[in-house]
Formats: C-alpha cells, structure tokens, sequence
C-alpha cells in the first residue's frame, strides 16, 4: 500500500509539473499573440499613413495635369489666333519665333507633355 501511494505522489508531481509547464507555454504564446497584435496595429497604422501620402501626392499629380493642360489649351488658343499671335503668345510670357506649323508639329506630338513649353519657347 506505501508503494502505491508513493507512485500516486510521484504521478501527481508529474502531473503538477506538466500543468506548470502547459500554463508556462499558455503565457509564453498569449505574450506571443499579444506582441504579433501590437506588430499588425503598427502596420496599419503605417499603412494608413502610407495611404495618406499617396492620396496627397495623387492630388499633387492631377493638379500638375490639370496645369499642364491649361497650359496646352493656352498655346493651341494662341496658334489658332490668326492675327498678330507672336505679341499674344509675348504675353502669354514669353517670345515665340517659331513658325506656326513648326510649333503645332512639336505641340500635336508632346499635348499634356511637360516638353511642349520647350518645343514652343
């Protein structure tokens, strides 16, 4: 009978130790689970910022287009205006001693290009 109790004493310090044990590998993968949260909330947080410079620079973008294409419109107005074009384009800021058919040659191939003010000027 001392036997048995002295094997039930050994097994439920076995059990006791496995118990401590799996209750140190539960904290050890909720610290785990904890620190992999505390990495995803980061990303998206680094994410969103991301997003928002892109939206900003996005907007930068399409107002540079949008300038480019008044720009254009500006120039083709010019070269359409038959009478005394060389003074409106001198106002438009800047003097052009191209030819007209030089001009729209360079023009037609390079609309919405930043290159057409080089191709005019």
């Amino acid at each position: 009978m001392e036997a048995n109790l002295l094997e039930y004493q050994q097994q439920l310090q076995r059990c006791e130790l496995e118990a401590k044990e799996a209750t140190k590998r539960e904290q050890d993968l909720m610290q785990q689970l904890f620190e992999a949260r505390a990495r995803i909330l980061e990303k998206e947080r680094e994410v969103c910022n991301l997003q928002g410079q892109l939206a900003q620079e996005l907007t930068e973008q399409q107002d540079l287009f949008r300038k480019v294409l008044e720009r254009d419109h500006r120039i083709h107005r010019l070269l359409e205006t038959p009478a005394d074009s060389n003074a409106r384009a001198s106002d438009a800021g800047g003097t052009y001693n191209l030819s007209k058919t030089t001009v729209e040659s360079h023009s037609r191939s390079a609309v919405g290009s930043p290159n057409v003010a080089s191709c005019v000027r």
